[in-house]
């Protein structure tokens, strides 16, 4: 989202290169925004961004913070702490415990 301050500035900018002999396009290309959001923002250059905000919420699917924490505690005992992420996993797979997929176990490490 682009704030109205720089909008207004973006105009100022363009304006400012065409008087001085530039295309409007290619200063447009310049500041990395399109030729029509600049015709729109000439025409208004105070208006507020009417595309809608979203707020991503979590995903369903993720693991919990306490099955983070079991993640990484297990991965912190003994019997795998020496081995790598891969091993570990695969390791712990072959004794029945699944407690994540390997990339996970990976992020989870990466973590902390």
């Amino acid at each position: 989202m682009i704030s109205a301050r720089d909008r207004q500035k973006a105009v100022e900018l363009i304006t400012e290169a065409v008087q001085a002999g530039a295309r409007a396009v290619e200063a447009c290309k310049c500041l990395g925004i399109a030729f029509s959001s600049y015709l729109k923002w000439r025409e208004n250059p105070q208006s507020e961004d009417r595309r809608a905000k979203r707020e991503f919420g979590s995903n369903p699917r993720s693991l919990s913070s306490e099955e983070h924490q079991a993640v990484y505690e297990r991965s912190c005992q003994p019997d795998v702490c020496d081995l790598s992420v891969r091993q570990a996993f695969y390791a712990l797979l072959d004794k029945g415990e699944y407690l994540a997929s390997e990339s996970t176990v990976y992020r989870i490490l990466r973590h902390y």
